[in-house]
């Protein structure tokens, strides 16, 4: 035997129901508008490939704007999106290989040359790094967040937050020389 819920609304309850939910999308756009190329940069940082960051990005949109009326305070949206986008990308990370081949990077096109040749080889070193330290850098340099707001995203101390960002620069700085210091003995061999 099947049960069936039926609701009934009167015309005026579907409109407030209606005016409801549009004024929560009202309400999330515009404190997601002032946020979106920062989460996409991020998004774009920290994935393998355009197709994984343009996934990464609506799924946290999504989810962000569901639990919407959880967030008790407006000026904490920013460290809000940022979580869910790092959780997220925490749980991709589980399911997929750690170790598989970067994708196409797509998205630095317009640049010149050099340019993207730099944005590879930084977002290559980046996957080197362990995820907290790689997320903290990415939020810090790429992003512009301030101390507070990253120790608000992947919890913990400030101090840890600092640590992390430290540790992260002295591995980026000893990868990086090495890759120039690789690419200035190629050339000298050659000539």
């Amino acid at each position: 035997m099947k049960l069936y819920s039926f609701s009934i609304l009167l015309p005026y309850e579907n409109k407030n129901k209606r005016q409801l939910n549009l004024n929560k999308q009202e309400k999330f756009l515009e404190l997601f508008n002032p946020y979106k190329d920062n989460l996409s940069r991020y998004c774009r940082a920290i994935c393998y490939s355009y197709d994984d960051a343009k996934d990464l990005m609506s799924e946290t949109i999504l989810a962000a704007y569901q639990s919407f009326e959880n967030l008790n305070e407006e000026k904490a949206f920013l460290s809000y999106l940022f979580t869910i986008a790092s959780r997220l990308n925490m749980q991709r990370a589980k399911k997929q290989s750690i170790f598989e081949k970067i994708d196409d990077r797509d998205f630095v096109l317009n640049q010149n040359i050099e340019a993207v040749v730099d944005v590879e080889i930084l977002y290559s070193v980046l996957k080197l790094l362990p995820l907290k330290q790689a997320e903290a850098i990415i939020l810090f340099e790429i992003n512009g967040l301030s101390l507070e707001e990253i120790n608000e995203i992947q919890g913990g101390t400030l101090s840890g937050v600092k640590s992390r960002l430290k540790r992260a620069r002295e591995s980026l700085k000893e990868i990086l020389g090495s890759i120039k210091y690789e690419k200035k003995t190629e050339v000298e061999l050659k000539n």
